[in-house]
């Protein structure tokens, strides 16, 4: 049995969409938060699925990514915000609040904040909830949905997106997560992986074809409008190719400089059986 971890946020929408697990023989799925999957996979409870590139980058010999996969941009990705009460210039030594549900996102506004701006933050963690944590502190991240709503109904807040900001300072590309599957699910299961591995490339494809039922789903779930969920689905890339790689690799370079890794891992990708047919689009 394959444990496939699903994280329910509007980001990872695209590769889950038409992701039918019981179409999948010998497949089951856990739903949960970007933090608790990456403890699953650590602990070898989820074998397969999204994972953090911070958390892939801490235990990168634990796992084999998954070819054409990921969650970036290029620029403002729209659900990974910073709220402040005062523009992040002024803030020589903030104290901030991280959501107690990211991994990628905490280290990436680690080191903007301290390489980039030359802040000298306190940090503390807290569950995302916007003004508890503004009543605590100079500065709160969150991520995911509970970002963009808060995003939505802000009228007092500065505002920074990470991925923005990430591109200001780089230039680059940034991953938000990749899909990675253990090493031993992978030589435990091969054909079962590369199925798993298919139907995630085909939602991928169908969605990216005709992004209204995106649309409608998330307007359904987060209300909005629909320019809105173009716009947004628009800014993201779910492949894992040149350009999100280069960003990808200057982010662990970033990230071990500050010793936050113990070294730059090496990315390696899976090697699956051949499957066959192809829907269009796969393999982006």
């Amino acid at each position: 049995m394959l444990t496939v971890g699903h994280i329910d946020y509007m980001n990872t929408l695209p590769v889950f969409y038409y992701f039918d697990p019981a179409a999948i023989p010998g497949v089951r799925v856990v739903r949960s938060t970007p933090a608790e999957l990456n403890r699953r996979m650590r602990e070898g409870t989820v074998d397969i699925g999204p994972m953090s590139s911070f958390a892939y980058g801490l235990d990168a010999d634990r796992y084999v990514l998954l070819p054409h996969l990921s969650v970036s941009a290029y620029g403002a990705v729209g659900s990974i915000f910073l709220f402040s009460h005062r523009p992040l210039h002024t803030l020589a030594r903030p104290h901030v609040l991280l959501t107690t549900r990211s991994a990628t996102s905490v280290q990436l506004l680690k080191i903007l904040l301290e390489r980039h701006l030359g802040l000298r933050p306190t940090y503390a963690w807290a569950e995302p909830d916007l003004e508890a944590m503004l009543g605590r502190g100079d500065a709160a991240l969150l991520i995911g949905d509970e970002a963009m709503l808060a995003y939505r109904e802000n009228r007092r807040y500065y505002v920074a997106d990470l991925g923005e900001l990430w591109r200001q300072y780089t230039g680059q590309w940034m991953t938000f997560a990749v899909w990675g599957v253990r090493r031993e699910a992978l030589a435990e299961d091969p054909e079962g992986v590369a199925r798993v591995y298919r139907a995630f490339l085909r939602s991928k494809a169908r969605t990216k074809a005709d992004p209204t039922p995106l649309v409608r789903a998330a307007k359904a779930r987060l209300g909005g409008s629909d320019a809105e969920w173009y716009r947004y689905f628009a800014g993201l890339a779910h492949e894992l190719d040149r350009p999100q790689l280069e960003g990808l690799r200057r982010f662990f370079a970033e990230a071990a400089a500050m010793g936050a890794l113990p070294r730059v891992p090496e990315i390696a990708f899976a090697t699956l059986p051949p499957v066959y047919g192809r829907a269009a689009g796969e393999g982006g």
